[in-house]
């Protein structure tokens, strides 16, 4: 009996061995196939990330140029600013010298006709050449 009883303890072991061998490989093979879809994971995580990183740093440089762009146009508004000052500036500068202009000639068209008046014609050449300009 004892001998029934070790055979038969060897025969269901080695029957329990043999049915689990299938399991055991049908576990090991999911196994493998959980590691290699971590595998494909990890990577497809390595690329988004890269792909993540990339696109945060194209929206770094878009957001400086923006900003970059945002400064010229306002250097340029300072610009045009100080242009349209200068331009009123000028404008008052030419008005002012064309009524000292005007001013000089009515000056000079009155000491003309006054000398006219006068007959002072010897000092005409005199009064002529007096001046700095003709």
């Amino acid at each position: 009996m004892k001998r029934f009883f070790i055979l038969f303890l060897c025969i269901a072991t080695a029957a329990i061995s043999i049915s689990q061998t299938p399991q055991i490989e049908l576990l090991q093979k999911q196994q493998q196939a959980l590691q290699e879809e971590i595998k494909n994971t990890n990577k497809l995580y390595l690329d988004v990330k890269k792909q993540t990183t990339s696109i945060l740093d194209r929206i770094d440089l878009i957001n400086k140029q923006i900003s970059s762009r945002k400064e010229l146009i306002t250097a340029q508004k300072n610009e045009i600013t100080a242009l349209q000052q200068e331009e009123l500036r000028l404008e008052a500068e030419i008005e002012r010298l064309n009524k000292a202009l005007k001013k000089k000639q009515e000056n000079y068209a009155n000491a003309i006709q006054g000398m006219l008046k006068h007959n002072v014609n010897r000092n005409k050449l005199f009064f002529i050449f007096s001046g700095k300009s003709l």
